[in-house]
C-alpha cells in the first residue's frame, strides 16, 4: 500500500515494498482507491510557519521599497528585479509589475542598461560592495546620486543577487548636509 507525503504541492510516493518515485499531486492516480495520504502534523505546522515567516518578511520588505524615499532596488543572480522601491517606479515611469521579473534591457536605453549591468557583474563577481556618485539626467534636470552596490549572499554564502540603494545628492550638495 502506497503512502503519499505531501510537501509543497510536490507528493513523494513511498510503497510498502521500499520503492519510491516524486508524483504530482494533481496527476490521476490509478491506485488512489488503495492510497492513504497523509501530512505529519509537525511537518504541516513547520511548514504553516515558514510560509507566514516568508509573508512577513516579504511584507517588511515591500514596506521599506514603499517608504524609502529615492531609488532602490535587488535582483537576482540573472539580472532580474526581485524588488524596486517607489521612487524608481516614478523616475522610470513604469509599475513594478513591468519592472520585477524584467532585466534593464527590457526598459532602459541600450546605452544605460550596458553600464547598468557591467556594474551589477562587478559586484556579483567581487562579491564586494561598490560605492560611486553618478550625474545623469532626472526627471527635473540634472541628478547626482551616491550609489552603493552590495551582494546579497545566498546560503552557500556565494552571492545570489546584488542590491542597490540610491541616494539623492542634488540639493544642497548632498542628503545628509
Amino acid at each position: 500500500v502506497p503512502y503519499v507525503f505531501a510537501f509543497w504541492g510536490i507528493a513523494c510516493g513511498i510503497s510498502a515494498s521500499g520503492g519510491s518515485g516524486m508524483k504530482n499531486r494533481t496527476n490521476d492516480n490509478p491506485d488512489a482507491s488503495q492510497s492513504k495520504q497523509f501530512v505529519d502534523p509537525d511537518l504541516a505546522s513547520e511548514l504553516t510557519r515558514a510560509r507566514s515567516a516568508a509573508r512577513q518578511s516579504r511584507a517588511l520588505l515591500e514596506t521599506f521599497f514603499d517608504h524609502y524615499p529615492y531609488l532602490a532596488h535587488l535582483k537576482d543572480h540573472d539580472g532580474r528585479y526581485l524588488f524596486v522601491s517607489r521612487r524608481y517606479e516614478e523616475v522610470y515611469g513604469r509599475p513594478r509589475t513591468e519592472i520585477v521579473g524584467r532585466t534593464c534591457h527590457n526598459f532602459l536605453p541600450k546605452e544605460q542598461a550596458a553600464l547598468a549591468t557591467a556594474q551589477f557583474h562587478e559586484v556579483l563577481d567581487s562579491g564586494e560592495r561598490h560605492e560611486r556618485i553618478y550625474s545623469e539626467p532626472g526627471p527635473d534636470g540634472e541628478e547626482r546620486r551616491l550609489v552603493n552596490r552590495f551582494p546579497i549572499p545566498g546560503i552557500s554564502g556565494a552571492p545570489m543577487g546584488v542590491g542597490s540603494i540610491y541616494v539623492d545628492m542634488t540639493k544642497d550638495g548632498g542628503a545628509d548636509s
